[in-house]
């Protein structure tokens, strides 16, 4: 038999109970026993409600979970007492408040298990408190269906929609944008789902005065029928990932091109230069997938990308191409500024299948024309951003708890706020960027003008001694200028 090691009765300030004994068994110190009795004797039936009952003994002893004292583990000893009511016949256990109703831990536990499993894998939540994986995902399944019964769904003045691939399926999820708060999760993307969620938020034929949203024709038709006031705008980094995927396809095939023409050259100094030069782009391929104003900012980079577009017109004419969509989002002050800058890009595309991507790419801007414009018409203060703030959280909890259910992933990612304390919000990493050592390099844009660069540079000779000194650089290129 293990030696009881006794110790000072702890408080453990429950007010129903009076501890009367405290120890430990000598081979797991860890873990202290509280043993407890009754503060008051019961008086009333739990059935009928009378005072006409008596005792009818004792019964087993119950042994109640606890929050721990420090690292001690706490187990409280209870004597089980029965009574019998002598008005409606019934016999009862004596209940306590401080139990839950499982009757095997105390409710304070209860409740700091389910924090730490808002914010903590169930597998660290099972360690710390001596429990099984599965009874710590039951208690967090009960704590999010008690959750979703108090939660009051109402519909945001700017809503944004997007999916995630999470589990090999794609899941709807929708957002406060202005508050950068989840509002669903939802288990598919499909047509049907999204207008369920979008029906349950309380004012969403009325509150809802802007949607963001990609380009899918799915939810656009769901939009229409649910909120016909809302004016749905397309977010802008849906189109810009459209430009740089674009551009990136169409950068491999010219590459593929030139690599082979390249290698049929006869053996010399050109062919020597050239190979050198594809081979730094292959090195360097990011030359086309940064914007042009994050490429300038680089001196080897332009140098680079200068001789490149001197000794390959393919990649010239890519570049131009790029700028041209670039412009949608950089150059345009206004709707009737990016309507014209979207209709000149369009006009301008190159025939060749390396530019099919960009054909498609067209085709699409013309089909949402009015959605990309509302960006611009409405201040381009609405975004979805935050959005993908939230979508970042949502895989990084599932990335945590490999294994989770929707259902648990969903409580998760809903109720995460109710552990810290507040609300789910996106934040925006700083970018830091070096500054140009020519503080000229700044305004300097017209470097980038397609025109100017596509027609001028055959005139330019490149001086290889000065490829490292952005300033020399500048200054031939105003000479040519």
């Amino acid at each position: 038999m293990q030696e009881k090691i006794h110790i000072d009765v702890p408080s453990l300030n429950i007010g129903e109970i009076v501890e009367t004994e405290a120890f430990y068994y000598e081979d797991d110190p860890n873990v202290w026993y509280v043993v407890c009795e009754p503060r008051e004797e019961w008086s009333r039936c739990t059935e009928c409600y009378s005072s006409n009952i008596i005792s009818y003994g004792t019964g087993a002893e119950r042994r109640i979970h606890d929050i721990s004292i420090g690292i001690k583990s706490v187990d409280i000893i209870l004597r089980t007492q029965r009574y019998h009511c002598k008005s409606c016949g019934k016999t009862f256990r004596r209940p306590y408040n401080f139990v839950d109703e499982n009757k095997w831990i105390t409710k304070r536990l209860k409740d700091s298990i389910r924090l730490k499993t808002l914010s903590q894998p169930f597998k660290q939540v099972a360690e710390e408190f001596g429990m099984t994986i599965p009874t710590i995902s039951d208690i967090f399944k009960g704590y999010g269906e008690e959750l979703d019964k108090k939660r009051k769904l109402v519909a945001p003045r700017v809503l944004g929609i997007d999916e995630n691939h999470i589990g090999h399926k794609m899941r709807g999820v929708f957002t406060d944008i202005e508050g950068g708060v989840l509002l669903e999760l939802t288990e598919d993307n499909k047509s049907e789902t999204m207008q369920k969620a979008i029906e349950s938020m309380e004012g969403y034929d009325e509150n809802v005065e802007f949607v963001c949203m990609d380009m899918t024709r799915g939810y656009k038709s769901v939009i229409m029928l649910c909120m016909p006031k809302a004016k749905i705008i397309v977010d802008k980094f849906h189109v810009v990932r459209y430009i740089y995927t674009a551009t990136e396809k169409a950068r491999k095939q010219i590459f593929a091109k030139l690599k082979k023409q390249v290698s049929d050259l006869p053996e010399g100094p050109e062919k020597d230069d050239k190979q050198s030069l594809l081979k730094r782009l292959g090195k360097d391929s990011y030359l086309f997938k940064f914007s042009s104003k994050r490429v300038i900012e680089d001196a080897s980079r332009t140098s680079l990308l200068a001789r490149l577009c001197q000794t390959f017109p393919e990649l010239n004419e890519l570049r131009i191409v790029k700028m041209r969509a670039e412009k949608i989002y950089n150059d345009s002050a206004d709707q009737y500024e990016a309507a014209e800058n979207i209709n000149d890009f369009i006009r301008n595309i190159p025939p060749g299948e390396e530019y099919d991507d960009f054909r498609a790419f067209a085709r699409t801007l013309n089909n949402w024309m009015p959605e990309i414009l509302n960006y611009f018409k409405y201040g381009k203060q609405y975004t979805n951003a935050a959005t993908e703030g939230v979508n970042a959280l949502i895989k990084q909890l599932n990335g945590v708890g490999r294994g989770y259910s929707f259902e648990i992933l969903r409580a998760k990612a809903l109720y995460w706020s109710e552990a810290h304390n507040r609300p789910v919000r996106a934040r925006k990493k700083p970018q830091v960027r070096p500054q140009p050592k020519d503080p000229q390099m700044i305004n300097k844009i017209d470097f980038f003008n397609p025109m100017k660069l596509g027609e001028k540079l055959d005139d330019w000779e490149y001086e290889s001694g000065d490829s490292s000194s952005i300033a020399t650089l500048l200054r031939r290129f105003d000479e040519i200028f």
